[in-house]
């Protein structure tokens, strides 16, 4: 079969339409490549359509080729009108009711097309004329064709002014793509112009599928060189020049898509050789922001004869509809006069500062002549209670002389009876059962004697030398014997003590009067008998107010509460609200000062507590004494009645530099069942321990040693053994650290001189908790 000579150039124009058909293909997920992808498509379908018309051997095969032409020629106005409303900046023209109304026209036009045997609005006239190896369909149009050519050749109109309106209002790349476009659009709508005009050199041959070729390379040049289809443009007007600050865009790839007049001015560059080249070269410094972390930073420029200006930077990142990222936008503001407007508002801040310093020098002044009165005052009030505090303890001492003859007399019997029964014992020794009769005497005798000797210092002793720690629960506990004996008998008893609450700073003495003044006024309130409720407990602040603790100096977070309430008749409002005042009372003449809960509260305020009352009438009356917590342990005293506990089996690590103590506390400890290792230094029993740290069970060590501490010892020991059980020996209370003991750990605390069964008693405790 011969071809056409005209067959190698339109093959050649169709497979170059089919190369960027292809590109549009691989960037197809671009809103502007799909109507590129339309546009290829029709000149592929109208190229080798018209090539089968040229080697087509009779008129049907002709008219069958012709009728396939016009499915490119109905696409290619619709997707150029498509592609150039993206391209230009107007996606908002697409829309479901524009497209119906474009694709209207081309669709009754190839539908007449294909049915025009039937009415011939398309071709009236159609024949067939024959040249050297080649045959065309000769056609006479009818009235529907030129219809369609009004269509078509308003479409292309419309197009080609959107796109020389952008080539005249861009710069750089995007006026590049507009020339481009515009030259693929106007070659094959120019031949077909000339074709259908009857204007045509080439008759009777089609120059538009041959223009397609210029089209091609337009589109070709434009993908290539200036990256049609990736650098999509930009509402410019919109976007850019409707703002003041500086604005520049930024593909993915780094590159200026775009800037606005005011980032032209403030990068000092053109914008026309500035797009499409690296962002970080036409920003400079500004560049920052692109490769900090930060999305806003600042920045100062400054260029010669222009003062300095600071900049603020910042960069957003535009998405498309999947929310992928498709471009960058840096703002660029300028921030200059916020700049001097706070430092301006800074200085009048100091200036105003200034002026308020003046302004109050003299309100200081004041304030501080009212403090030193104040501080004046109240060393006046600190001495005048100093000067009482010294009377009434002349007054104790001039008492004590009154009563010195009586004692020194109790005392010399004392004594008496301590050398008599020691002396028998000396005389009777070959009797064991009366050696121990009057040993049991002396024993008897030397405790009265410490009894008296200590009720001599507790008088003599200045009040705020009494506070010690006491353990509440064990404190009540103690105490109810003498409670149950002093009340009626018809009033029943209800005792909860927590035997874990900590330790409170106190006078004992007091406390006493305390807790018997409450109680007697529970039984008071209730002359038919009733229940008297007394309890011990651990909480937290007191309800209206966080006392501080006045034993201490230290501010209590944690109180002991001591409650006692009963069930009589219980104190009306009124009552209720002067309850603690002096010498108010609602007994008869002659029952009562009124002093008692008034007394109740100084001693409680004095130890840095509260009081709080609770009643109803007809239900009964709840006091509530809240102390302060104290760190410190409480110091055991001797108890000459109770038995001495069972021993045990554990090891026990005896350390004092006093040999014969020594020796004592491994006679008594080792008659109990103990195995004893005694040391007389603390550097001899920390060798002792570290040899073997697991054979120890409790470390008893006095406090006051050579070269260090019994305390001293201890930390060293519980580093290597933390948890072991530890009791510390004094002679002195203020010896012992409280601070220190507490983060030992330290279980007791013994006074010297140590008495057998407080030995034993402490030892098993210790080891038992």
């Amino acid at each position: 079969m011969d071809f056409s000579p005209f067959a190698p150039s339109l093959a050649i124009v169709g497979v170059f339409s089919m190369a960027m058909w292809a590109v549009g293909w691989t960037r197809r997920r671009k809103d502007i490549a799909r109507p590129f992808l339309a546009f290829t498509t029709g000149m592929v379908v109208w190229t080798l359509a018209y090539l089968w018309e040229l080697e087509a051997d009779t008129e049907g095969a002709m008219l069958w080729a012709s009728k396939v032409q016009y499915i490119g020629v109905t696409t290619i106005p619709v997707s150029v009108l498509w592609f150039t409303a993206i391209f230009t900046g107007r996606p908002g023209w697409i829309t479901k009711e524009s497209a119906g109304l474009a694709l209207l026209v081309p669709l009754v036009a190839l539908g007449l097309v294909w049915t025009n045997d039937v009415h011939g609005l398309i071709w009236r006239e159609v024949g067939a004329t024959y040249g050297n190896r080649w045959s065309l369909l000769v056609v006479t149009y009818g009235g529907a064709f030129w219809a369609f050519v009004v269509y078509s050749y308003t479409c292309l109109i419309t197009a080609l002014i959107l796109v020389a309106d952008m080539a005249l209002r861009t710069v750089g790349v995007w006026r590049r793509q507009a020339m481009y476009v515009l030259l693929g659009l106007l070659a094959p709508w120019f031949a077909n112009f000339l074709r259908v005009g009857g204007l045509s050199p080439f008759e009777p041959l089609d120059p538009t599928p041959f223009a397609f070729a210029f089209a091609g390379m337009a589109m070709a040049v434009a993908i290539l060189n200036v990256d049609l289809l990736v650098l999509a443009p930009v509402a410019r007007e919109q976007v850019l020049d409707a703002v003041s600050e500086g604005i520049v865009v930024v593909d993915p790839a780094g590159r200026v898509v775009d800037m606005n007049r005011a980032a032209a001015l403030i990068l000092q560059v053109d914008p026309s050789t500035s797009v499409g080249s690296s962002a970080l070269e036409v920003l400079g410094r500004i560049g920052e922001v692109l490769e900090s972390k930060a999305d806003t930073v600042q920045v100062s420029l400054s260029a010669p004869g222009v003062p300095e200006s600071v900049y603020n930077c910042a960069r957003f990142h535009v998405t498309d509809g999947t929310g992928r990222s498709v471009a960058s936008t840096v703002v660029i503001s300028n921030i200059t006069s916020l700049i001097l407007a706070q430092r301006e508002i800074e200085d009048a801040q100091k200036d105003l500062e200034r002026r308020i310093e003046e302004r109050t020098l003299e309100l200081r002044r004041s304030n501080e002549r009212l403090r030193r009165e104040m501080r004046q005052r109240r060393q006046a009030e600190q001495q005048e209670q100093a000067m009482e505090a010294q009377l009434r303890q002349s007054q104790k001492l001039e008492t004590i002389g009154t009563l010195a003859g009586g004692i020194a007399h109790d005392f010399n019997n004392l004594l008496a009876a301590i050398l008599g029964f020691t002396e028998l014992a000396e005389d009777e020794a070959h009797d064991a059962a009366k050696v121990r009769q009057y040993l049991a005497q002396v024993t008897s005798a030397a405790t009265r004697a410490q009894e008296v000797v200590g009720k001599i210092l507790t008088f003599s002793r200045q009040a705020e030398h009494s506070w010690q720690p006491v353990d509440l629960s064990r404190f009540v506990d103690d105490s109810m014997p003498l409670i149950r004996a002093l009340l009626p008998s018809t009033v029943r008893f209800s005792v909860e003590l927590d035997p874990t609450t900590p330790t409170v700073m106190g006078d004992a003495t007091q406390l006493q009067q305390v807790l018997m003044n409450l109680c007697t006024n529970a039984a008071q309130s209730m002359p038919n008998g009733g229940t008297l409720s007394i309890s011990v407990r651990r909480t937290h602040e007191p309800p209206t107010r966080s006392a501080p603790s006045l034993a201490t100096g230290v501010e209590g977070t944690e109180w002991v509460a001591l409650g006692v309430s009963d069930s009589g008749a219980g104190i009306p409002e009124e009552v209720r609200r002067r309850i603690f005042d002096p010498f108010f009372t609602t007994k008869s003449v002659g029952h009562g000062t009124g002093l008692g809960l008034s007394v109740v509260h100084g001693i409680v305020t004095s130890h840095g507590g509260e009081i709080t009352v609770e009643s109803e009438p007809g239900h009964g009356t709840a006091f509530t004494v809240f102390l302060p917590v104290s760190e410190q342990l409480p110091i055991v005293a001797a108890d000459p009645v109770a038995d001495p506990p069972p021993g045990g089996h554990e090891s026990i690590l005896v350390v004092d530099d006093e040999v014969p103590l020594t020796a004592l506390c491994r006679r008594v400890l080792e008659g109990r069942g103990y195995a004893v290792t005694t040391c007389n230094h603390p550097d001899e029993a920390f060798e002792v321990f570290a040899a073997a740290p697991d054979d120890f069970d409790l470390l008893l060590t006095d406090q006051t040693m050579p070269d260090q501490t019994g305390v001293d010892l201890a930390q060293r020991i519980l580093r290597s053994r933390p948890g072991l059980p530890v009791v510390i020996m004094t002679g002195l209370a203020q010896s012992a650290s409280a601070d220190d003991l507490s983060q030992l750990g330290v279980k007791q605390i013994l006074l010297k001189p140590v008495r057998t069964a407080d030995l034993l008693r402490q030892v098993r405790a210790a080891l038992d908790s």
